[in-house]
């Protein structure tokens, strides 16, 4: 995320209930107490309290985010992440979603199955 940008949740001040999984995502993510507060209060986050919640996964420089997008695409595109198996991020992509969709015996369950990597 750059250093400059913002997420703005505004549903509250719209009157409007979030749309596209917000409800069932963000608890998720943040936890429900969180999850409300960003719901109810709509305030910005700021790109440092985006990445305290866990919504980013970094802040750069707004004049570097190019150049550290790319990086991070080329490490993936060349399968340079640990372990050094490309074929790793084959097996964790299309089960990682899933995993935090569902009951934890299932992600284990689906883990053990793909333990390849």
């Amino acid at each position: 995320m750059s250093d400059t940008a913002k997420l703005l949740p505004r549903f509250a001040k719209r009157g409007v209930v979030p749309e596209s999984g917000g409800t069932w995502f963000l608890p998720r993510l943040v936890g429900w107490a969180k999850a409300c507060e960003i719901g109810f209060l709509a305030d910005d986050l700021l790109p440092d309290r985006a990445l305290e919640l866990g919504l980013v996964n970094k802040v750069v420089p707004h004049d570097q985010l190019e150049a550290e997008t790319n990086a991070w695409a080329e490490k993936i595109a060349a399968g340079r992440i640990e372990p050094r198996n490309p074929t790793c991020i084959d097996v964790v992509l299309p089960i990682s979603r899933p995993s935090a969709q569902t009951r934890i015996i299932a992600g284990i369950s689906w883990s053990r199955s793909m333990s390849a990597c």
